[in-house]
This record gives structure tokens, C-alpha cells and sequence, in this order.
């Protein structure tokens, strides 16, 4: 006990000097913000260290490994399965646990050709060099001490034979014509991969290799020349040159017949006689402690670096990746390189090559995980690596305890599981003989049952771990002011939830992660805030959401102190309601109970555009600037029964600020969040009323800038479901002018005679309505031969508004217009002709119709204004703003100024330029947004699947999407062509449907 009592209590003195101590402040990357450091095995560290540069206005974040060597752990050289082709860090590290190493952490080493994966320098391992260096191109060597030397081997390769002596130019690299002769080994590929035509020698290697100082000899089995690549076979060597390249070596390399023995020899060099295993670089850092680099812009990097007294930095720098790194140059990794103390140094490949990956302590060998942060997304397949091994046996019996997470950043108030792993004293995984008993200093929290509870403050501490005569540590920071708040779905982290589509039985597990200074914290969900804002189910402290079965709109906020983050939901229903009820507050139809307020302003809206039911909406028109802000607008609605939900339409203006509404309740004041509005056109909002609730006092806009927000239907609701469904008509029958019909509406509480009319082709007739059953009954008296239409239309209490026709063919027919005799409008045209709707044409083929001809806008105006039965002459005295009035013809002059009186017509233009054009073709579009500014809305409304609804513009959407789910328009060919001209034919056919 006293030996454990006494390693706590210097390690913590030890931690907490070094947290008192003031921060860290690298010259080269910035203000240090975080740092940590693991042992990985004995002499070999894993250090990582955060930065906020000035200079990036961003983070920089290194990560590196620290080497003392001579020990057991060492630094070799690895590739994948040869070296043409580049191959994976994971297939790099499953060669060399073949091979028998134990690797412990791995990152990418030279620069290599993208297109054939070759490294560009040298390559040797366990002292065999299987790859040549490249001229003017640094190599990192290794020798079997664990020191490091850099520079330039300049070895040379010397042929000789019976032949005579022969320079080799390269050993294992691409051919080209200018290679000169290069040597190729099995380690190459399966051939040679020359893409030109060569010269070979292929020999038997018999004794030695490719070393330092060293021969290789070997006899020869087949000379020839090649226009395809040469197979490369093991215990073989080809020597090959390009047939268009040194024509004298070419000759010397002709003399060489089979049989022949030829000699290898590679140079000595006393100072890398002893390298085992070598990489190449690209340029010098530091040379002699001085920063040598040369001038470039801030990536990715990868480097090696070398102390004054032996010790090795395996260096990174992650970069290309706003807000988490912004890299270094080349210049600002040297300065670094210098203040680890290093004074030699070497750049290593970096950009998206830059990888750094590690075995944690306790972990089984194999099982290496990535470190830094890739610019790419993922691990970029690389020439060759650079790797420690560990080079100790393993010996069992337990030496070491490792705490996991190690070095952590908590989210203050959470509770973190703890996992406590093993090794001997090699660093071996080993099995714990029981469980470890675990502590912390209180200022940062509590363990308990195998978990940290972190305390609520900001702190910072240190965690012991101890069992039997093992022990181990790892530092503890608690963060109680995170940045930034993502949230993801339970188990799948690779995409952030923004916003969520469910349906009402299916429950969703969601999970929070806090994030500082680009550091993603240790955290619990219970250490956030979890509300659910609008009807559309529960959320518990956990973040697992239960939607509502009624389905709904709302969201689901998380927060965590100042922080929040806002999820938005759609719930469909997975039940039926077939027994809610609702109540109308304001249907906002004559003026509203809201008045304005600074920077809001309530105004009763006419335009149909923005209305859901009815002919008008509330608009609320709102200025907050452009900082954070509420604005509200007073109300004044009394809450009466037991409803619990206050339900709205909403037309949004996509600007991501809130609209609340403000209860007057018991207890005072209570401000709802009814919708984010970060979407466009109309959407159903249902609000929990609060418990001792007597009325609504205000709406609000919360968030910045400026904009128009509609509100239509404000109800009182008994489910936290709209009611988007019209009550169902049936026509059960017509015969001796008495019509029988049935309306049923499944919920709003029943159905009021006042919402029902029935009409003799437009024209408002008596009936009987019973609401028990729904039965409806009325006389109707046709005395003529010609066809009729009556109509049934009915609203529910919701708007909801539903029409059905029954059609009374005419009893004899006739032929009124000369030039539309099998014509489809002919039908329509001759019934509008009997409304005295229209009245054709006469020509010297007397009276006609011309369905195909298009229409004017003048024509136009005259035919709706028959159809709604307004008289012009009523009109004579009213304004008329267009500055083409005076080309408006006479016959159309009166009917022109009703449509624009009533709001049907608005022109084109504006102010003094603002223009009818009466003689121009009316498009289809331009007739349905007249029409449906007739219609009172409140009918279905359904998305548009033709092939060209993109080309529908937005101001007559909504008109267009409400007369194709009525029937009225059906398109052409899937197309609803809406800049065509429309025709008298189609435009009679229109009107026939919609009476």
C-alpha cells in the first residue's frame, strides 16, 4: 500500500506542475492548445500536440512518435509485396508480421512514382539494398545500433565478366530508354514492366547480395532481346537495357553468352557500411541544427528528424482540413523539428500521403489504429513505410497497466467506462490476473464501478490504475465549455444528423458528441439536453426519441450550457385518426386578433399565393437586423376546453429563424418554439398547449435578418395531427329532380350546413342536410334539353375543402358551332354556349368556335368574368393602373378592370410601366394562377411529377399543384407546359370541370 500511496502522489505532483505551468507556445505552429504523449514500448513514445496559428487563422495538429534508440524497439523500412505498385499500410504491416516483426507504429516514408508505386530513392532492408538511390535525393539510413545517418550513399554497381565491366545504373526501377542498364530482383514485380524493347541477361544468383561493400554472383541461363516485359523469377536477377538506349552497352552486353559468371559489386561507404535499413527523402531540413528548407505553402507533412544526442522524431503535421489543420510548410516543420530539439532533419512524402498509425499498449499485435487525420478521407496507398518493431520477446507475467481512453478530454458531467489493459514488461499483451483497482483526484471527479464521473467544473487529473504490482496512469481533462455540438445516430458516426425522417412507430437512438478546440470529448448523452419541440414524441435524457403514432412536424433540440444544435423532424403517422376534433381560433378571413409591435408587422393578406384556406392569410413582416433577436406580434385568442395543441399552417421563408408562440398560463408567460423555419411554401405546425393555459398572447420571430412569414387556420386540436383530409362526397343518385348524396367527414368534430353548398351549373340551390347521418337531399328542376352540371362542395372545420359533380347529359344534341364537329371541346364548348359563357365567332362559315386557336388576355378576362357572372358595367368607375389601357378593346375594357379590381389579374411590370397586354396569347400558366386566384382555397394540394414541373414558376406553384389534384389539369405526354399558349378548347374544357 505505501508503494502504491507513494507512485500516485509523485505522479500527481508531477501532474499538476506541468498543468500549472504556463502554456506551451510552439513558435513554428502556433499557440499549443492540447497535448499528450503515450509510451507505446519502453524507449518509444506517441506524442500528438493542437495549435491555433495567427498566421492560418486556423488549427494546426501534429502527431509524431519519439525513438530512443539501442533498445528493443527499432526502425525498419516496409512495402507491400514487392515494390512495384504501392501498396496499403495494412498490407505493409501483414508483410512484415509474416516475416516475423511485431510492429508498432507505422508512417509513410518516400516520395514514389503515382503512376508505377516505385519509390524514388533508395530501399534496403535487413542490409540488402533493393532499390538504388536517385541523384541529388536525401536517404534516411538505420544502422543496427538504432542511429540514424542522412545524406547521399552515392553507392555505385559494377558488372564485370568475361565480358569486361559494365556500370549499373539502377537497381529495381522503372525502364525507360534513357534508364541505362538496371538490375531487376524478384522484390521488383513478377516482370520487368518495361514498356519498351530491351536487351536482357537473366542469371542464377548463386552466392552473396546487394549490401554495402558487398558482391552478388550468379551464372547466366538466358540472354536476348525483348519487346514485351521480362518475366522476373526468385533466385534470379535480370540485367536489361533499353535496345534504343547506350549503344556501348548494349555491345559489352551482347558479348555475355549463356554460362557465363558474372559479378555484382557494390561500392563501399565507411559510414553506411553499418545501415540495415534505408529510405529515401527528398530534401534537407536541418543540417547541423540550422533550418535548411526551402520555401513552399502549408500541407500535409511528413518528416524525420534526428536529436543532438541520438534520439529520433518521426514527424506529421495533418493539413487541408478547415478547422481541425491547416498544415505547414516546409520551412514551419524544420522550425518544429528544431524546437524538438532536433538538428538534422529530412522531408518524407507528404499531402495526401501523410499517414501515422499505432499500436496502443495492451492491444494485440495486428491491430494498429490511424492516429492523424488523412486530407484525403482515407489512407493513401504509399510506395514504402517507415516502421518501429519491437524487437523484445514476449515473456508473460504482468509489468504494465494501460488506461483507456488515455489522455482524455471530458465533457464535464459525464460518465465515461474506463478499460484497463495489460503487458509484461516487453510490452506484450497479456491477460489481467483480477480487476484493477482505479482512482482519481476529486477536483476532477470520481471512479466508480469501472467508470470516470466527471465532475461539473473545469479541471484536470489524474487517473490510477493498480493491480497486484502493476500500475498505470493517464491524464484527465475536464471541459465544462465545448465549441461546437454534433449529433449523430447511434452507432454510426460517419454522418452528422441535421435533420430526421421517421415514421410514428419506429423509435430512434440518437447520441451526441461535444467537440473543443478540434478535439472530440469523452462525453455520455445524459450529460447533454435533450427537448423535443412540437408534438411529435418524446425524447429521454439518453437521446432515444419515440415518436408520436399521430405523426407531425416539430424538432429536437440538444444543448449542452451556451451551446445548441437544432435537428428538425418529420413524423409520418403510423395510426389513423378517426376521432380528433378541432376548433377554428382564426381563420383569418376578416382581419386578425394580432397587431404589430417595432420590426414586426401584422397585415391581412389577400394574395392566394399565400393562402391555405380561404381567401386570406396573416402575414407577419419582420426586420431583426442583423444580430441575433425576437420581434413579437400580440395576440389576443382565448383557449377554451380541453385541447392540447394549437395548430397552424405555416408558409415559411427558408431563413432558418424560429417562430414561437407565447401562452398566457397560471403561472405566467410560456414561449413555445413552433418551427424552425429553414424551409419554403406551407407546412403543418401543431403546439403542445401548457398545462393551465387560458389563451395565446403572442407570436414571435427569433434569429436575424428580414422577411414575410404567413400563418392561415389557427385551431385548437384534440390530436397533434392536421387534418389534411376533405370530407368525402358521395353522389348516390339524380332521377326525377331529386338529388341524393352523402358527405362524411371522419374527424373536426362533424360537419354545419353553412360549409356545404350545392350549385345547378354555378348557380347556389336549396338542399337538405341532415349532419347525424350526413345525408343530403335537394330538388332540383331542369327544364330544358340541355346538359347540366350539378355540384356538391363541402369543408370540413379544418378548410378542408371537397367538390363532386354529376353531370345530366343533355336530352337532345345539336351542332352550334360549324368547325368543331368531332372535335373533343365540342361538348364543353356548346355547354359553356348555353351558360352564355361564350359566344363564338362568326365567319363566312357562320358561327364558329376555333378550339385550337389560342386565347388573348383580353379574351380571357371576358370569359371568366361570364363565368363568374360579375358585370363589367359595375366596374366602369374603377382604376385601372396598365400604361397599355388604351389598346385594351372596347367589347373587353369594363371586364379587364373587374378581374384587376377583384385581384385576378395583376399585369406585367410595375409603377408607370406596368402593363396588360390584351392582344398577347395567355399561357397555361398564366390561366391556371388566374383561375386559381377565383378559386377559394382550401382544396387538395399534390407535388407535381410532370417531366417539365421545374419550369413552373413559383408564383403560380400553387395554383397549378391545386387544379392538378382537383382533375382539371391533366398535361400532355407527362409535360404540363406551362409557357404554351393555352386554347379555347382547353380553357372551355377548364371551366366545364370547375363548375
Amino acid at each position: 500500500m505505501k508503494k502504491r500511496y507513494f507512485l500516485r502522489t509523485v505522479c500527481f505532483a508531477l501532474l499538476l506542475s506541468l498543468l500549472l505551468a504556463t502554456p506551451v507556445c510552439a513558435a513554428s505552429m502556433g499557440s499549443q492548445l492540447y497535448d499528450s504523449q503515450i509510451s507505446l514500448a519502453g524507449q518509444a513514445q506517441l506524442a500528438k500536440g493542437v495549435y491555433w496559428s495567427s498566421g492560418y487563422n486556423d488549427y494546426v495538429t501534429e502527431n509524431y512518435l519519439l525513438l530512443q534508440p539501442g533498445g528493443s524497439v527499432a526502425a525498419v523500412v516496409g512495402y507491400g509485396n514487392d515494390l512495384y505498385g504501392a501498396a496499403s499500410l495494412k498490407t505493409a504491416v501483414n508483410v512484415l508480421t509474416n516475416r516475423g516483426y511485431s510492429v508498432l507504429a507505422g508512417l509513410n516514408a518516400d516520395f514514389f512514382n503515382t503512376s508505377t508505386g516505385v519509390p524514388v530513392g533508395m530501399v534496403m532492408f535487413n542490409g540488402e539494398i533493393l532499390s538504388s538511390e536517385s541523384n541529388g535525393w536525401e536517404t534516411i539510413g538505420f544502422k543496427r545500433d538504432g542511429s540514424v545517418i542522412m545524406g547521399e550513399p552515392k553507392i555505385t554497381y559494377k558488372l564485370t565478366g568475361n565480358f569486361g565491366t559494365l556500370s549499373i545504373n539502377k537497381i529495381n526501377k522503372e525502364m525507360s530508354k534513357s534508364s541505362g542498364l538496371t538490375l531487376y530482383t524478384k522484390v521488383y514485380s513478377t516482370t520487368t514492366r518495361a514498356s519498351v524493347s530491351t536487351y536482357n541477361v537473366v542469371m542464377d544468383i548463386e552466392s552473396g547480395k546487394l549490401s554495402v561493400g558487398g558482391q552478388l554472383q550468379g551464372r547466366v541461363v538466358a540472354v536476348g532481346a525483348s519487346s514485351s516485359p521480362r518475366a522476373l523469377a526468385e533466385g534470379q536477377a535480370v540485367l536489361s537495357l533499353a535496345q534504343e538506349g547506350s549503344a556501348s552497352a548494349l555491345a559489352s552486353l551482347k558479348k555475355i553468352a549463356v554460362g557465363d559468371v558474372l559479378t555484382v559489386s557494390v561500392s563501399n561507404s565507411s559510414a553506411w557500411g553499418d545501415v540495415v535499413y534505408a529510405c529515401g527523402g527528398s530534401e534537407r531540413l536541418l543540417r547541423a541544427g540550422k533550418n535548411v528548407a526551402s520555401n513552399s505553402t502549408a500541407a500535409p507533412r511528413t518528416a524525420l528528424g534526428v536529436k543532438s544526442n541520438g534520439n529520433v522524431v518521426f514527424y506529421t503535421v495533418d493539413g487541408r482540413q478547415k478547422g481541425l489543420s491547416a498544415g505547414a510548410t516546409l520551412k514551419e516543420v524544420a522550425q518544429r523539428l528544431l524546437e524538438l530539439g532536433c538538428v538534422d532533419a529530412v522531408n518524407l512524402d507528404g499531402g495526401g500521403s501523410t499517414t501515422l498509425a499505432a499500436l496502443l499498449p495492451g492491444n494485440a499485435y495486428g491491430q494498429l489504429q490511424l492516429i492523424n487525420s488523412p486530407s484525403g478521407g482515407s489512407l493513401r496507398s504509399c510506395g514504402d513505410y517507415l516502421f518501429l518493431v519491437n524487437q523484445g520477446q514476449a515473456v508473460g507475467g504482468l509489468s504494465h497497466l494501460h488506461i483507456y481512453p488515455y489522455n482524455m478530454l471530458v465533457l464535464a458531467g459525464s460518465s465515461i467506462p474506463l478499460t484497463v489493459k495489460g503487458s509484461d514488461a516487453n510490452y506484450y499483451p497479456v491477460t489481467l490476473p483480477g480487476e484493477p483497482f482505479l482512482d482519481v483526484n476529486p477536483e476532477a471527479g470520481v471512479c466508480d464501478g469501472g467508470r470516470f464521473i466527471a465532475g461539473n467544473a473545469a479541471a484536470s487529473g489524474q487517473i490510477n490504475a493498480s493491480l497486484a504490482e502493476a500500475a498505470g496512469s493517464t491524464n484527465v481533462r475536464v471541459i465544462n465549455a465545448p465549441e461546437k455540438i454534433t449529433v449523430y445516430k447511434e452507432g454510426d458516426l460517419s454522418k452528422a444528423v441535421t435533420a430526421l425522417a421517421v415514421n410514428g412507430n419506429d423509435s430512434v437512438s440518437l447520441t451526441a458528441r461535444a467537440k473543443y478546440q478540434t478535439q472530440i470529448l469523452q462525453s455520455s448523452d445524459n450529460a447533454f439536453q435533450w427537448k423535443v419541440n412540437g408534438p411529435i414524441g418524446s425524447i429521454d435524457q439518453n437521446g432515444s426519441f419515440t415518436p408520436s403514432p399521430y405523426g407531425g412536424v416539430g424538432s429536437i433540440t440538444v444543448s449542452y450550457g451556451a451551446k445548441t444544435v437544432t435537428i428538425n423532424v418529420t413524423v409520418a403517422a403510423s395510426i389513423t385518426v378517426v376521432d380528433g376534433t378541432v376548433q377554428i381560433l382564426d381563420g383569418f378571413e376578416n382581419g386578425s386578433a394580432v397587431s404589430a409591435a417595432a420590426g414586426i408587422t401584422p397585415r391581412d393578406n389577400g394574395n392566394k399565393a399565400y393562402v391555405k384556406y380561404g381567401a386570406h392569410s396573416l402575414a407577419l413582416d419582420y426586420n431583426l437586423g442583423g444580430n441575433t433577436a425576437v420581434l413579437s406580434a400580440p395576440a389576443n385568442y382565448t383557449l377554451s376546453g380541453d385541447d392540447p395543441y394549437l395548430d397552424f399552417w405555416l408558409y415559411g421563408d427558408k431563413s432558418a429563424n424560429q417562430l414561437t408562440v407565447t401562452f398566457a398560463t397560471a403561472a405566467g408567460a410560456e414561449e413555445i418554439v413552433a418551427s424552425v423555419v429553414n424551409f419554403k411554401g406551407w407546412q403543418s405546425v401543431a403546439v403542445p398547449i401548457p398545462g393551465d393555459c387560458y389563451g395565446v398572447t403572442a407570436f414571435s420571430v427569433r434569429g436575424t435578418g428580414k422577411g414575410t412569414v404567413y400563418i392561415d387556420q389557427l385551431m385548437s386540436s384534440s390530436v397533434p395531427v392536421m387534418d389534411k383530409q376533405g370530407p368525402k362526397i358521395t353522389v348516390d343518385g339524380f332521377s326525377g329532380g331529386q338529388l341524393a348524396a352523402t358527405i362524411q367527414d371522419d374527424r373536426s368534430g362533424g360537419l354545419d350546413s353553412k360549409d356545404i353548398r350545392v350549385t345547378v351549373d354555378g348557380k347556389a340551390q336549396a338542399f337538405n342536410f341532415q349532419p347525424a347521418g350526413g345525408t343530403l337531399s335537394a330538388t332540383v328542376a331542369i327544364s330544358d334539353p340541355y346538359a347540366h352540371i350539378i355540384s356538391i362542395q363541402a369543408a370540413d372545420a379544418s378548410g378542408n375543402l371537397t367538390k363532386a359533380s354529376h353531370y345530366v347529359a343533355a336530352s337532345q344534341t345539336e351542332d352550334i358551332f360549324s368547325d368543331i364537329q368531332g372535335h373533343w371541346a365540342k361538348p364543353y364548348a356548346e355547354y359553356l354556349f348555353h351558360q352564355g359563357i361564350i359566344s363564338g365567332i362568326i365567319t363566312d362559315a357562320g358561327l364558329t368556335y376555333q378550339a385550337n386557336a389560342p386565347l388573348t388576355r383580353a379574351q380571357f378576362a371576358v370569359i371568366v368574368a361570364n363565368w363568374q357572372g360579375i358585370d363589367g358595367a359595375a366596374y366602369a368607375g374603377a382604376d385601372m393602373p396598365f400604361a397599355d389601357k388604351a389598346s385594351i378593346p372596347d367589347w373587353a375594357y369594363n371586364q379587364v378592370k373587374a378581374m384587376y379590381t377583384l385581384g385576378v389579374i395583376s399585369g406585367y411590370g410595375s409603377g408607370n410601366d406596368l402593363k396588360f397586354k390584351p392582344n398577347s396569347n395567355i399561357t397555361r400558366a398564366e390561366a391556371m394562377t388566374m383561375i386559381g386566384r377565383i378559386q377559394e382555397r382550401g382544396f387538395a394540394e399534390t407535388e407535381l411529377k410532370f417531366s417539365d414541373a421545374a419550369s413552373v414558376g413559383d408564383w403560380a406553384l400553387p395554383f397549378v399543384k391545386t387544379l392538378t389534384a382537383q382533375g382539371v389539369i391533366s398535361g400532355y405526354n407527362n409535360k404540363i407546359m406551362p409557357g404554351q399558349s393555352i386554347t379555347r378548347g382547353e380553357i372551355a374544357k377548364i371551366i366545364y370541370s370547375l363548375l
